[in-house]
This record gives C-alpha cells, structure tokens and sequence, in this order.
C-alpha cells in the first residue's frame, strides 16, 4: 500500500514540475514575442536593427517578426507533445500536432532562421553559431519525423527532445544576455557570442548525458 502511494505522490510531482516548466517557457516566449512586437513600429531602428542598412531593415524586420511568433507557436506544440504526453490518450491529436510542428519548422523556422543567421550580430562567428543552430534544427526535426514515420517511436522521442532544447535557445539566449548585463552593465560582442553559444550547446550536451545514464540504467 505504502509502495503504491508512494508511486501514485511521484507521478503527481512529476507532473507538477512538467507542467510548471512547461508554462514558465511559454511566459518567457511569450514575452519574447511581445518584445519583438515593438519592430511592428516603422520607426524602430535600434536593438538588433541597429547598424542596418535600409536596404536590408524591412527584411530582418519581417523575418524577425515571423521567426519568433512561429517559434512560439511551435514552443506550444512541441511542448504539448513532450510534457503533457497527448499520445496515450490521444494518438490522432498526437499526430496532427507533429507534422503541423514539422511542417513549420522547416517551411518557416528554418528559412527565417537563415536569413537571421547571415545577418546575425557577432560578425562571422555570429553567422556561424545561428547558422549551425538551425542547421541542427532542420536535422533533429527531419529524424524525428522519419523514426515517427518508420514506428522507431524511443529514438522518435529523443530525436524530438533534441528538437526542443534547440527551440528553446531564444529563452536562454535572453536569460543568459540579462544575466551578463546584470554583471557586466556593458554586453561587448564577445559577450553576445557567448551567450548565444552557452543557449543551447551546455543543454544539448546534457541531454546527451540524461540518454546515455539512462541507456547504462536500463543494461545494467
């Protein structure tokens, strides 16, 4: 009896602490996409429109304003997908829901995510760091959606995971730049690559670590 209580209080922890990370990263995209929303303003020049030619300010503007509130949108639908495990219940939903998040990734996260990449800030090694970044995107969502497609539904899943640290660089990438500010007061470019490599690569890497323990639990 003591057992199964147990069990049953760990189950409702666990999906506590899910829920609640899963509704703390759609406040922070959210308020992401609410900061973005100032470039809806035909005025706006500054932050990362800063320095721009005019030539090249209407396409980041627009680009910036789809990428972000599609990401968000996908934040949502991958979220869903990863937290609130719709798939045992609702296999059909589970579906729909994936290929409308592979489906945008790639005809619109993805190409945005270029375009963004060649014209990041940071110089080289900015356009380097993005253009990896989505390059990993579109790959990470391509072998997740195979694996769905050929029924290998456990390397489906990480595949997935691996997806949605990628989709939740923009979150930490503004974390890590107001963690900086807050220590620095001054963000030189150094600091922006940085930022935007400790965004995902220390999260990939340790999701990595979380698959490798448990593939060891599992033998041994």
């Amino acid at each position: 009896m003591n057992v199964i209580c147990s069990s049953r209080f760990s189950n409702i922890l666990s999906g506590l602490v899910k829920t609640v990370v899963f509704l703390l990263i759609l406040l922070i995209g959210s308020l992401i996409v609410i900061a973005t929303s100032r470039y809806l303003n035909p005025d706006e020049t500054g932050g990362y429109l800063a320095s721009r030619t005019l030539d090249t300010i209407s396409l980041i503007r627009f680009t910036v304003l789809v990428h972000a509130l599609v990401s968000f949108v996908l934040l949502l639908t991958s979220g869903t997908l990863i937290f609130l495990r719709i798939e045992q219940k609702y296999p059909t939903a589970h579906r729909l829901v994936g290929k409308f998040t592979v489906f945008f990734t790639i005809l619109v996260v993805v190409p945005t995510g270029f375009v963004l990449s060649y014209h990041a800030l940071g110089g080289l090694d900015g356009k380097l760091i993005f253009a990896l970044l989505t390059l990993l995107t579109l790959l990470f969502i391509s072998f997740g959606f195979y694996n769905a497609m050929k029924r290998r539904f456990d390397l489906h899943k990480k595949w997935m995971l691996r997806f949605f640290v990628l989709l939740t660089s923009a979150i930490w990438l503004r974390i890590n730049l107001f963690i900086c500010f807050q220590v620095k007061w001054v963000i030189t470019e150094n600091d922006y690559l940085w930022c935007a490599v400790l965004s995902w690569v220390p999260q990939l890497l340790l999701l990595e670590l979380f698959f490798w323990l448990t593939a060891r639990k599992v033998k041994a």
